[in-house]
């Protein structure tokens, strides 16, 4: 069965871009999904072409935007405004290479770390406290003494993050490690943790140009569950540049405007 693309946006011979880039007819064979009872439904044609044509302009301001880096970087340090230090005691348990073991038919965590997680857990949050953070980047120096130059310090990184995220509930996703340093100490080993910020509120990170925004810079959109800010993915630039570049190929498609006759 074939189909055509009809309806008053949708003018015959409309061409629209598949998933690899390149033109696909407007009659083209109907997936099963978008038969019915009586025939196709043109409007789930359409939103199939309209999605298709955004994701290819998204895709273009990706490109022009997130620039690939040159490496070594020249990037100046931040201007950290909040800065909390905390040290929590050594233990080889929060290792990642000891802390999952494996029996008969799970993989569990030993009650006894799971102990000295939530006892680093609160030593982190009383050293915190008092201090706003907010989630935007975030930067971690950490320094681990170890009785022995037998584990790796930076098998201790995800566990140390885990830890931070859930004392200051700032999304991981944000976390920078400024510095990973180890030190042999045979007293008392322990694990010093620096957290720091620089000055601001909430931010964001565009989704079409990977640019890091302010919230407020963000398009709004209705609160979900999956956006409880009410704040969507994309900036305010980027939607109206890309509802722009929209406008400008419906135009020379020759697709006349929604509501004209």
């Amino acid at each position: 069965m074939k189909f055509e693309v009809r309806g008053p946006g949708a003018p015959p011979g409309l061409q629209a871009p598949d998933r690899a880039g390149a033109a696909v007819p407007a009659s083209f064979y109907a997936p099963k999904t978008f038969l019915r009872r009586g025939g196709p439904i043109p409007r789930s044609v359409g939103s199939w072409s309209r999605d298709q044509e955004r994701r290819r302009i998204v895709a273009d301001r990706g490109l022009k935007t997130a620039s690939a880096a040159q490496w070594p970087a020249d990037v100046d340090p931040p201007d950290l405004s909040r800065i909390q230090i905390v040290a929590i005691p050594w233990t080889a348990a929060f290792s990642k290479n000891a802390l999952y073991h494996y029996g008969k038919r799970r993989v569990y965590i030993e009650e006894r770390t799971k102990i000295l997680a939530a006892l680093a857990r609160g030593s982190i949050a009383q050293a915190c406290r008092g201090t706003e953070w907010n989630q935007r980047k975030t930067y971690l120096d950490i320094l681990v003494e170890q009785p022995f130059h037998t584990s790796d310090a930076i098998n201790v990184l995800d566990v140390i993050a885990d830890l931070v995220k859930q004392a200051i509930g700032v999304d991981d996703r944000w976390f920078c490690v400024l510095r990973l340093d180890w030190r042999i100490v045979k007293d008392n080993p322990r694990v010093f943790i620096g957290i720091g910020q620089e000055a601001g509120g909430d931010q964001a990170v565009c989704s079409v140009c990977g640019h890091i925004k302010e919230v407020s810079e963000m398009t709004v959109t209705r609160p979900s569950a999956k956006r409880p800010s009410g704040r969507h993915s994309e900036c305010r630039q980027c939607n109206r540049e890309i509802a722009r570049a929209r406008h400008r190929a419906r135009r020379a498609a020759g697709v006349p405007r929604q509501g004209s006759v």
